[in-house]
């Protein structure tokens, strides 16, 4: 482990096993640590390393400043949500009409006796079923 332009660079061994168990050979990962982790291949060529470590540590700005606009972008979001949930439901009268109505419907209808009749019936021919089953066993 060392450091780099302020950032702690440490170097990690990987071995690669494939799905079949087939051993390949080691690669070496770079690993850039500040508050954050950037990673990537080592290559065999030095001059390619430091290249693609100053290219990481260069970018990092960049990925700071996307991750803040992001958590903005998230925050401003949240904000929206909260305002259209203080909003009232556009349909609630109609709603409430619609379900007083289904519900004198269904009381029309007797559905609850229906209801209680089918499930009857349906627990009469679970018993059939499992009496015949049970004699052909």
């Amino acid at each position: 482990m060392c450091k780099y332009r302020g950032f702690d660079i440490a170097l990690i061994s990987k071995s690669n096993v494939d799905f079949f168990g087939n051993v390949k050979l080691p690669t070496k990962e770079l690993l850039i640590k500040g508050e954050t982790i950037q990673k990537f291949e080592l290559k065999l060529i030095p001059s390619l390393n430091i290249t693609k470590i100053n290219e990481k540590i260069n970018e990092l700005p960049k990925l700071l400043d996307n991750a803040i606009e992001n958590k903005k972008d998230k925050e401003r979001q949240v904000e929206q949500c909260k305002i259209e949930l203080e909003k009232p439901f556009k349909y609630a009268e109609e709603l409430e009409i619609l379900t007083k109505r289904q519900t004198e419907i269904d009381q029309e209808l007797n559905v609850d006796k229906y209801e209680d009749e089918i499930r009857a019936i349906d627990e009469e021919e679970t018993q059939r079923s499992n009496t015949v089953y049970e004699a052909e066993v």
